[in-house]
């Protein structure tokens, strides 16, 4: 599992990635870079996810953050993230899987 992303996650700040395998897979509701000129205000995502070596949807990925306008959906974003990584992957739910 990608352990850095996880602790990324727990600062609870917007998490840009590529949608490579595993990553892809613990993000459930992503803004797809494809589609950030179309987000919408305040949706349940949960990160934002760039088609795997899209040096431009990476770029537009970023200019996204850097957008003022942008702040509101950026911090639900970074709560989605933080709100999933205590409630999925820590350490104890981790155990509690293993035991179960």
């Amino acid at each position: 599992s990608p352990t850095k992303l996880f602790e990324y996650m727990a600062f609870a700040k917007p998490i840009i990635a590529s949608s490579l395998n595993q990553i892809a897979e613990i993000f459930t509701d992503p803004l797809r870079a494809e589609n950030l000129n179309s987000a919408l205000p305040n949706y349940n995502y949960d990160s934002i996810l760039f088609t795997p070596n899209s040096a431009n949807e990476f770029i537009a990925s970023l200019k996204y953050c850097l957008d003022s306008k942008n702040r509101a959906t950026l911090r639900t974003i970074g709560e989605n993230s933080h709100t999933k990584v205590m409630k999925e992957f820590t350490w104890d739910v981790h155990v509690q899987h293993i035991l179960n």
